[in-house]
């Protein structure tokens, strides 16, 4: 699970967040409308840690399926808007103000962690060839 949150749904209660990005549009989602890859992503994320999350953490559970192109699934949009909410009441803002900064936010976020990966995977791959003494050509 990829993030931890006290107090979000209920006070004191810890919440369990596991993220999944998924491209709506790929040839295995063809046939399916857009609810549908969103339903299948969440039902998949609560099939695998929210029994655990329940009876072990004695927690909740919610997934946040994300699309590439910036959608959020029903779960975490309710989520999103929970955030903001709660946000908003704190620092006495005004709600339409903070549910625009924090999902402008999210989106610079997921668009920057792909490009974070790849330039990891690049570092990793340099220094597996100069460990390896291997050259790599390009054909």
């Amino acid at each position: 699970m990829d993030i931890t949150a006290r107090g979000l749904w209920n006070s004191c209660e810890k919440t369990f967040f596991d993220i999944r990005i998924t491209h709506p549009t790929s040839q295995s989602y063809s046939g399916k409308s857009l609810a549908e890859v969103y339903q299948q992503h969440e039902k998949e994320k609560k099939d695998k840690f929210n029994q655990r999350v329940i009876d072990i953490e004695m927690s909740s559970f919610n997934p946040l399926v994300f699309t590439t192109s910036g959608g959020m699934a029903p779960e975490c949009n309710r989520a999103n808007k929970k955030l903001a909410e709660k946000i908003a009441e704190k620092r006495r803002e005004p709600y339409a103000s903070v549910i625009m900064y924090t999902r402008t936010k999210l989106r610079f976020a997921l668009l920057r962690a792909p490009l974070l990966q790849y330039e990891d995977f690049e570092a990793n791959e340099v220094m597996f060839t100069s460990k390896t003494s291997l050259t790599l050509t390009s054909a």
